[in-house]
């Protein structure tokens, strides 16, 4: 009963303090840690497809399609089955492959482009 009881002033205490705690997101972005595994960021040019992110993702999240020659196409990113791990960032030779800080990841936009495109 007295734990209760204590934990219940703490409660009051902070409630009563005037000081919040809850981050407005939308308004004020939070902070990240530097460690962060946000999105990727793919760079066609700097590629070399060498297909060995492909290779390291544990559940075949990268599939990188390729021609006949073996010139490749088309890298694609399954992102809701990601789990971040970072392997295909370090396995990439010319660091054609990095996870940004942006934890903001809004499919509308890329539709929206989409159909004002035409496509």
């Amino acid at each position: 009963m007295i734990g209760i009881l204590k934990s219940m002033a703490t409660t009051m205490k902070h409630a009563l303090d005037g000081s919040t705690f809850t981050v407005e997101y939308p308004e004020t972005a939070p902070d990240v840690s530097p460690r962060f595994r946000g999105v990727h960021k793919f760079s066609q040019e700097r590629c070399i497809w060498c297909r060995q992110c492909e290779n390291v993702c544990p559940n075949d999240t990268i599939q990188i399609v390729m021609d006949d020659k073996r010139n490749g196409e088309q890298y694609n990113l399954h992102i809701g089955q990601c789990i971040y791990c970072r392997l295909c960032e370090e396995v990439c030779p010319v660091d054609a492959i990095l996870l940004t800080q942006n934890f903001e990841y809004d499919r509308c936009d890329e539709l929206h482009d989409r159909s004002l495109r035409g496509k």
